[in-house]
């Protein structure tokens, strides 16, 4: 018997240092080079001004809520809190 795994073709090198079993086969995410670059609240409002409606909401949101981009796409009318206007799942405990 193989000490290296076979998981749907693909395989999976076990080490001391590893963390679990498939330690090997899970993509870190990518590290960041720089600083990013942090807008102040005068150019944020400069830009929101100069923003037409649907781009300036999702910029809103992104700004003020923290939202990343794939989190913006992925929302939905029924995500949305209009009692507290804001989205609903922001405020959810994570599970």
């Amino acid at each position: 018997m193989s000490a290296t795994p076979s998981i749907a073709g693909g395989s999976c090198l076990l080490s001391s240092g590893s963390t679990g079993l498939f330690a090997s086969m899970v993509r870190q995410s990518a590290k960041r080079t720089g600083m990013p670059i942090v807008l102040s609240i005068e150019q944020i409002a400069a830009l929101l001004g100069i923003l037409k409606e649907s781009t300036r909401t999702m910029v809103f949101l992104a700004v003020f809520k923290g939202l990343r981009v794939g989190e913006l796409l992925g929302l939905k009318w029924k995500d949305i809190d209009f009692q507290k206007i804001s989205p609903k799942s922001l405020l959810a405990a994570p599970k």
